[in-house]
């Protein structure tokens, strides 16, 4: 028997813990705000402001220092490699691929919230508990190679700024992990009926499930050697993204995903537009907070980023390497060491 809406309206409280899955009375919370139009509204809200604050967090944290917590690492957090909005985003609507070439998909933290909203109306992220994917400190760029596959970008003193020498201060390590989206018939037929939606759920679509490898990351901190000095460049290096789907062929999930209501028209627009399904990896940027255009670097389709203020950053694919360049202040800084630093 289905549950039955509550007689009276939970509080804020009780929303957000509705929200983080650890209401105890969850599925008649559930009955209760898909009959309730004020809580709906409430629960929108709450999940914009989530997103707006951890997307704010992450892109002013950035790589987070081990020694100290308190500097703008913004514009790397978001390009190496992504927040945890952004990660999201990636995970449950990138069709499978191997990624060849990055470019920025542009989204509000309202949109972020209505994507969030209709993926969870499809199906469950998997797996249940979170991903441990912070990066980890270690002594040296060597420690580093020793752990992971990967060419580490470094940096000639020649292109740093003045008074921030080439060795790393901070050397830190993330290794690979992998997650995933699993869509469910029923959970679906439920969300469109509510919606009053007539799209036709094609077979083999209950249990699908797309999973998302992140790859081995690390990133190079450089500090300015002169405490009066702000200058701070993050060099990171990532292997490429791979997606795979088990069960509906990849075309399938992608045409009936265009069609679910929720999803933010212009977001499926972008994603088209950038052919996801040829090897272009979306980049979320999130215009609540940073800037971010397509441009080039060494002729390699690229993503820029600026945080007014703050500083400004580059990323982008060569071969199965990704690499990202972010720099404290003039914007110059960042493109002068990305472009020598590629291919």
């Amino acid at each position: 028997m289905s549950a039955q809406p509550m007689s009276n309206h939970p509080d804020l409280g009780t929303l957000r813990a509705y929200l983080d899955h650890e209401a105890p009375d969850h599925d008649q919370l559930t009955a209760h705000v898909r009959a309730c139009l004020e809580c709906t509204r409430e629960i929108r809200t709450l999940r914009a402001d989530a997103m707006t604050v951890t997307a704010h967090l992450d892109v002013l944290a950035g790589l987070r220092s081990t020694s100290d917590g308190g500097s703008p690492r913004g514009v790397v957090g978001i390009g190496m490699l992504s927040t945890p909005a952004g990660r999201a985003v990636a995970a449950d609507l990138l069709s499978a691929f191997h990624s060849e070439q990055v470019a920025a998909v542009r989204l509000t933290a309202d949109q972020a919230a209505e994507l969030e909203e209709a993926l969870y109306g499809l199906g469950e992220p998997k797996p249940d508990e979170p991903v441990d994917n912070s990066m980890k400190p270690v002594a040296s760029v060597e420690e580093a190679a020793a752990m992971v596959p990967l060419d580490i970008a470094q940096p000639e003193a020649s292109v740093l700024p003045e008074g921030v020498d080439a060795v790393a201060d901070e050397v830190l390590v993330s290794k690979s992990f992998t997650v995933g989206f699993e869509f469910d018939e029923e959970k679906t037929k439920s969300y469109m009926q509510d919606l009053g939606s007539q799209v036709q759920i094609p077979d083999g679509y209950d249990g699908t499930t797309l999973t998302v490898t992140y790859p081995d990351a690390v990133a190079l901190v450089y500090l300015a050697d002169d405490d009066t000095s702000d200058a701070e460049v993050i060099v990171g290096t990532a292997g490429a993204v791979s997606v795979n789907s088990d069960g509906l062929s990849l075309p399938q999930l992608q045409s009936f995903l265009e069609q679910v209501p929720g999803i933010p028209d212009d977001l499926m627009k972008q994603l088209n537009d950038i052919n996801v399904l040829e090897g272009t990896l979306p980049i979320p940027i999130p215009t609540d907070y940073i800037t971010g255009e397509n441009t080039e670097v060494g002729g390699n389709p690229a993503v820029k980023f600026a945080q007014p203020g703050v500083g400004s950053g580059y990323l982008w694919q060569e071969s199965d390497r990704i690499i990202g360049v972010a720099a404290v202040g003039d914007e110059y800084e960042a493109e002068k060491i990305a472009e020598s630093l590629a291919d």
